[in-house]
């Protein structure tokens, strides 16, 4: 997907749907959207924890008070005995089943339960708490797009086989859904190998760029431990991710995928060397799903559910300082190892790490308040438009 396109994201996704749609791709009937029956009491904002303009400690004991509530042997018993495994949690609706209502659904329980998970493997880090709170409810959101992104590489595969001469006049992700993924859910079972390779996606694909905004490498390592030491009491199918950490084996579980909805037409393994050689990898429309995932809310909170983009709080830092330098600043020699200071005539100066691919919360408060910008979404506006 063209990046730089100047039509939205969304706009992009419905023009991909029509042209399918054109050359008769084959689309069931579109499913509606699922919605959650539970009634927690919990409530977080999550608009402030992705957009604050500022981080407060009373901010910080709200998002400290709203993970304690999530009890983690609590949750992963619940999330054992579900007949709907980690997707109680969260979900990817597939386009070729839910079609403009396509997308990725977090539930707050399931950011709640790994922000726990990931807070009690962060605590002991010394000299690295500040902002635990909101910082592991961040990882976990990235923990769970992690796994539902995978879904979506594994359903961009399939329809990049529609209308081939393998699958002609077929939506190939329909057909591996119902014959194949379905199967194995009902009742789940250890051969559900997407839902195992998923597993391993929220440690193998946990975007780093992301996380390194927030989280020092030593976090990260942290993070990683946590969730690998869950895969096995999750259930059938799910656990089995541990088996997939490792790059080879990883790969080796997507080839083996792959080879299975090649083998749902191909009977004669012979003929594999005839097909393109291309596997499960990024999906086309993963950036789009990613920037527009859905918030379910518990349904007695009182609050819509809501779309948020993750990671808010971070912006480019090629765009950041192109932006300063279209503001008359220029870097100085005064900074002090890792940090740069940034200086113009007639306004403050403005300090910026160094070696950076993104500015994080305090960087770009800094930049907002040196331009006299009311807030964040302000700078990020500037930015767009420089």
């Amino acid at each position: 997907m063209n990046q730089s396109d100047s039509r939205s994201q969304r706009e992009q996704f419905l023009d991909f749907l029509y042209l399918l749609r054109q050359s008769n791709f084959p689309f069931p009937l579109p499913t509606e959207s699922r919605q959650i029956d539970e009634d927690y009491d919990v409530i977080v904002d999550f608009e402030n924890l992705l957009n604050a303009e500022s981080h407060t400690d009373e901010l910080e004991d709200s998002y400290s008070n709203w993970l304690n509530q999530f009890d983690e042997l609590e949750v992963a018993d619940w999330v054992s005995k579900n007949p709907d495994g980690l997707e109680a949690l969260a979900w990817y609706q597939s386009i070729s089943f839910y079609q403009e209502n396509a997308g990725i659904h977090l539930t707050e329980r399931g950011i709640g339960f790994y922000g726990a998970l990931i807070r009690r493997e962060l605590l002991n880090s010394s000299g690295l708490n500040q902002q635990l709170n909101r910082r592991a409810i961040v990882a976990a959101i990235e923990v769970l797009l992690a796994h539902e992104l995978f879904h979506h590489q594994v359903e961009w595969f399939c329809l990049t086989l529609g209308n081939s001469f393998l699958f002609p006049n077929t939506n190939p992700y329909v057909e591996y859904f119902e014959k194949l993924y379905k199967p194995s859910r009902k009742p789940i079972s250890d051969d559900l190998l997407e839902e195992s390779l998923a597993s391993a996606a929220m440690i193998r694909n946990l975007s780093t760029k992301s996380l390194e905004v927030n989280f020092s490498k030593q976090e990260i390592s942290k993070i990683r431990r946590a969730i690998r030491a869950n895969i096995p009491l999750k259930p059938p199918g799910y656990r089995k991710g541990i088996r997939f950490l490792s790059p080879t084996s990883f790969k080796g579980g997507k080839v083996s995928l792959a080879a299975s909805i090649f083998h749902l037409r191909l009977v004669n393994t012979n003929h594999i060397n005839a097909l393109p050689t291309f596997g499960i990898s990024l999906g086309e429309w993963g950036p789009y799903f990613r920037n527009t995932w859905t918030l379910e809310i518990a349904k007695n909170s009182g609050v819509k559910n809501q779309s948020v983009p993750p990671f808010a709080l971070s912006l480019p830092s090629k765009k950041v300082k192109s932006l300063l330098k279209s503001e008359g600043y220029s870097p100085t020699d005064l900074g002090k190892g890792s940090h740069v200071v940034w200086q113009a005539d007639g306004k403050p100066s403005i300090t910026l790490p160094s070696r950076r691919d993104y500015e994080g919360y305090d960087a770009m408060k800094n930049v907002a308040n040196a331009l006299g910008l009311k807030n964040l979404r302000e700078l990020e506006n500037r930015i767009k438009s420089t």
